[in-house]
């Protein structure tokens, strides 16, 4: 899909049409966000342009937040279970290796 520069003007005024075509919204996305965008008119719905590009502009920005958010959760996550690894594994290592003398002289019974 090739994008296109649209023309900002600050009056800009756009039908549902234009908002399809030139943006690529869906009926089913303006349906649902049509009031956060500023619409103005009811039949047929119109909207400053402006006001839809820094809608769409936010959402873009809040999406990109989530996102940053989930690889900063899972990095706080990786790091901890690397901490307590390490920790077992320090203790582990203390009380010296993965099996003692006495289990060795059993094994060499049976």
């Amino acid at each position: 899909m090739f994008y296109k520069e649209v023309e900002l003007s600050r009056d800009a005024i756009v039908d549902e049409k234009y908002l399809r075509e030139h943006l690529g919204l869906s009926q089913n996305f303006i349906n649902k966000h049509s009031r956060q965008m500023g619409v103005f008119k009811r039949k047929p719905r119109m909207f400053f342009l402006q006001n839809v590009l820094e809608f769409l502009h936010n959402r873009a920005k809040e999406s990109q937040r989530k996102v940053f958010k989930e690889q900063l959760a899972q990095t706080a996550r990786k790091y901890e279970v690397n901490q307590m690894f390490k920790e077992i594994q320090s203790k582990h290592i203390k009380k010296g290796g993965k099996s003692s003398g006495k289990e060795k002289e059993k094994r060499n019974d049976l």
